[in-house]
């Protein structure tokens, strides 16, 4: 289950990015999307070696399953994510033919282009 959800939110992360980072910066974001990944890993595994002498197994793994659950749930819960529209017309209306549904006001994404 944790894979299909890693799969999932690496699938609607790129999109996301490719469709709301302007192209002369999409690299410089992929880089740094692609570090903050590469070190959270090690960093997690680093941290659960210790972490089960002191909580044990059984609390260690709990703990570990309430981070991957509250992370997503921390994301989804910010207004300015919740709030993300499609930058094209092109994009919405693919959107809107899957089912989807989306939001009707403009955000200022801080982007050239992008509506306040």
């Amino acid at each position: 289950m944790a894979g299909v959800g890693v799969e999932q939110a690496g699938i609607a992360w790129y999109s996301t990015l490719n469709e709301q980072i302007p192209e002369d910066r999409l690299a410089r974001v992929y880089i740094y999307t692609d570090l903050r990944s590469y070190l959270a890993l090690p960093l997690a595994q680093f941290a659960a070696g210790p972490a089960v002498p002191l909580l044990g197994l059984r609390t260690t793994l709990y703990a570990a399953a309430a981070l991957i659950l509250l992370a997503p749930l921390a994301m989804v819960a910010t207004p300015s994510i919740r709030a993300l529209t499609p930058r094209t017309a092109e994009t919405a209306a693919r959107l809107r033919r899957s089912g989807a549904r989306l939001s009707s006001t403009p955000t200022d994404h801080g982007l050239p282009g992008s509506r306040p």
